[in-house]
């Protein structure tokens, strides 16, 4: 009776990323805006990238409150490995996930939208 809670949260713990490696690349996603966004003029992408850093963040801070972002970005920008070889394929994978995001969050927004309206509709309208 009690083995098959304990397989099922074994099998759970078994697929799920380790929340270090999550940290890790959600941290690598906020470099990479934090770079990119420093080089930017254009208010209207400098809002965007915050926002995509702000979700990042979001992210990290549900898994480990207190995470010490300044720490890791700057072990990151640090690791000459991370620089030259990881920076351009983790902004081409950070950029993707903050489309799909976003694309999602459009999706989310025209449904609230819908409902908001049905919900203040006027009998006879």
């Amino acid at each position: 009776m009690i083995a098959l809670p304990l397989m099922a949260a074994a099998a759970s713990a078994a697929t799920a990323a380790p929340v270090a490696d999550l940290n890790l690349a959600d941290t690598k996603c906020i470099a990479v805006i934090a770079a990119i966004a420093s080089r930017e003029d254009d208010p209207l992408r400098k809002s965007g990238l915050a926002s995509g850093m702000m979700y990042y963040i979001g992210r990290v801070d549900g898994r480990t409150p207190g995470y010490d972002y300044a720490g890791e970005i700057t072990r990151l920008f640090g690791d000459k490995s991370f620089v030259e070889n990881e920076f351009e394929g983790e902004a081409n994978r950070c950029g993707n996930e903050m489309t799909a995001k976003g694309k999602e969050v459009r999706a989310f927004g025209q449904a609230l939208k819908a409902a908001g309206r049905k919900a203040v509709e006027k009998p006879g309208d």
